[in-house]
């Protein structure tokens, strides 16, 4: 399993450069795990991005809040 905090640079929205918030795990089917920090609204967040179905499952401060089973 490997895994890493994805940086500023590749933040899109200009409230996750402000600090505060949560982090957000995702960890997708290949075993990468991408880390989020400073997420103001998690529930918009998981909203939007369990689209893309190579997402497994979703952590919102260490705990388990959606996986998916294929």
């Amino acid at each position: 399993m490997k895994g890493y905090y994805v940086s500023d640079d590749f933040r899109t929205n200009p409230k996750s450069l402000i600090p505060g918030g949560s982090t957000v795990l995702v960890e997708y089917y290949d075993g990468t795990i991408r880390a989020y920090d400073k997420i103001k609204n998690t529930v918009a967040y998981i909203n939007a991005i369990i689209k893309d179905s190579e997402i497994k499952a979703i952590s919102v401060n260490s705990e388990l809040v959606w996986w998916r089973d294929k």
